[in-house]
């Protein structure tokens, strides 16, 4: 569910400010990073997956843009 999330503030609007989406992927990936830190890696391979699965089937060319 929290890769969805992150996905949605990525898919959200359109960035014409490529600061403010680097910002909001550093966001989306320190999230993750968490579950690493807890100990979780099933939990940080599993928002991953959703993420990046989320954005390419909502967005397909911001996931290529992103190298997704």
């Amino acid at each position: 569910m929290e890769g969805r999330r992150a996905a949605g503030i990525i898919l959200g609007p359109e960035w014409k400010d490529t600061t403010k989406l680097q910002i909001a992927l550093i966001e989306a990936k320190a999230k993750q990073s968490q579950y690493l830190i807890d100990g979780k890696p099933e939990c940080a391979a599993a928002f991953d997956s959703t993420f990046i699965s989320t954005i390419r089937t909502v967005n397909p060319s911001l996931a290529k843009k992103l190298g997704k």
